[in-house]
């Protein structure tokens, strides 16, 4: 394994502090409310997504600093949909509330898929409650969930920093984040040809998993994490970390620099 050299110091660092910021952010909010009410499985929900944005974020982190960019794509694509689940069960409460409710059903249907038998795995109580509750399936297609939380008119009327980043460029957000890292994630032959390459009868295969732009990329990733803090801020009354403003101003300075700086280290050397 190698130390992508290639990455500035300085911006791996900035990305440290980023997580780091979340983490401060995730660990202040201490009440889980009144529980069986809407309110409570939307804070529920938020507060898992939001420490699963943190985990893709530092995982992406680690894996770019290691040169395997290409795989850190797989953290980018959950980083995004975990951001867009975590507003859109923010946002619609109702829904958070019958998603917590069909626990025991999810948990069933699991059980059944796994081939389990399901009088051994689970409790009487568990397959009881399963019964008696619905079985809702928001969550099987993110596509679907994201048009509906983009194209909801209430959302679209909100001013907060968070519901402004899901609906900017919310199109090519999708493409970038999400269509074009499932190519990796669920190896298509459009990702093939970056690993294998078969010519002339002889199997050319690369092991590097560097791409151009690895910088620009963890960068524009850090807004993920920091408008994280701020939907958590702003929907939970998270205490908002100190230096968060000055260290979302040195992110976008370098998203500015990022491709100027994405060249130059293009031309770095690698080192064991």
């Amino acid at each position: 394994m190698t130390i992508n050299d290639s990455l500035y110091v300085d911006v791996v660092e900035v990305c440290g502090h980023v997580a780091g910021k979340l983490n401060e952010a995730i660990v202040s909010i201490t009440s889980a409310g009144k529980p069986g009410t809407p309110s409570w499985s939307s804070l529920v929900l938020v507060v898992y997504f939001a420490i699963r944005i943190y985990r893709a974020f530092a995982s992406a982190l680690f894996q770019i600093c290691h040169g395997f960019d290409l795989d850190a794509q797989f953290h980018e694509r959950a980083l995004y949909e975990y951001f867009v689940k975590m507003i859109y069960y923010g946002h619609f409460k109702d829904r958070a509330d019958a998603t917590m409710r069909s626990g025991p059903k999810k948990h069933l249907r699991l059980v059944k898929r796994l081939l389990y038998d399901p009088e051994i795995v689970l409790t009487p109580e568990i397959l009881a409650f399963a019964a008696t509750v619905g079985d809702v399936n928001w969550d099987d297609n993110f596509k679907q969930m994201r048009l509906d939380l983009v194209n909801d008119s209430a959302f679209v009327k909100r001013t907060d920093y968070a519901a402004k980043f899901v609906l900017q460029n919310t199109d090519d957000r999708w493409r970038m984040h999400w269509v074009i890292p499932s190519q990796v994630v669920h190896g298509t032959l459009m990702d093939l040809f970056s690993v294998v390459r078969p010519e002339d009868g002889v199997m050319n295969v690369s092991l590097d998993s560097n791409l151009p732009g690895s910088i620009g990329r963890l960068l524009d990733m850090c807004q993920f994490p920091i408008n994280t803090v701020l939907y958590l801020r702003d929907s939970l009354g998270a205490v908002e970390p100190s230096g968060l403003n000055d260290l979302a101003k040195l992110v976008s300075v370098l998203m500015n620099s990022a491709e100027s700086l994405d060249k130059k280290a293009d031309g770095a050397e690698w080192s064991p």
